[in-house]
């Protein structure tokens, strides 16, 4: 009900631009933060574990990639093609 109340237009186009991808999102965002934080594990500034800047930097980018990177693989490649689509229930 509070976002309701406070909706801009800006805050709308972002909900419904993200809403076809939830499902996606659900089904891999697991997968995509093993494989940041797999990566970033290996960069050694990421590496410092007394360092909650960096921490709470690495935090960030993680939740991030899980929510951009499933977004991005149902925009650009389980939409486009007709297999994809049918697998994952896609219209």
């Amino acid at each position: 009900m509070l976002l309701e109340h406070h909706q801009t237009l800006v805050f709308s186009k972002v909900l419904c631009s993200i809403a076809p991808s939830t499902y996606i999102i659900y089904l891999f965002h697991t997968t995509f933060e093993g494989f940041t934080k797999a990566v970033i594990h290996k960069i050694p500034a990421f590496c410092d574990t007394s360092s909650e800047v960096m921490f709470t930097l690495g935090a960030v980018v993680v939740v991030f990639i899980g929510i951009v990177g499933p977004i991005a693989l149902h925009k650009y490649v389980l939409s486009r093609f007709k297999i994809t689509r049918f697998m994952f229930g896609l219209k």
